[in-house]
C-alpha cells in the first residue's frame, strides 16, 4: 500500500497542469460552482480556452490544495491567452 501511494505521488508531479486536472483535482464544476458565489457549472467549461479568471483563484486554490497558487494560476491563463495569438 505504501508504494502506491508513493507511484500516485510521483504521477501526481509529473502531471502537467492544465484547467482540466484543476476542474479534476477540484472536485468538477459542481463542486466549484458551489464554493464561487454567482457561478453556474456551465460557465466553468468555457475556462478551458479563456483561462481561470482571477476572481475565482482563491476558492480554486484551497479546493485544488497540492501547491496550486495564484502564480501558477496566472501563468497557465497566460500560456493560454498565448496560444490563441
Amino acid at each position: 500500500m505504501v508504494n502506491m501511494l508513493i507511484l500516485q505521488t510521483q504521477k501526481e508531479r509529473s502531471m502537467k497542469l492544465t484547467i482540466t486536472n484543476i476542474i479534476e483535482r477540484c472536485g468538477g464544476s459542481k463542486m466549484i460552482a458551489r464554493q464561487c458565489d454567482g457561478l453556474q457549472a456551465d460557465s466553468i467549461r468555457k475556462w478551458v480556452g479563456n483561462g481561470i479568471p482571477e476572481k475565482h483563484w482563491t476558492p480554486i486554490c484551497k479546493l485544488h490544495g497540492k501547491r496550486l497558487n495564484a502564480n501558477k494560476l496566472h501563468d497557465l491563463n497566460e500560456s493560454i491567452r498565448n496560444a490563441k495569438q
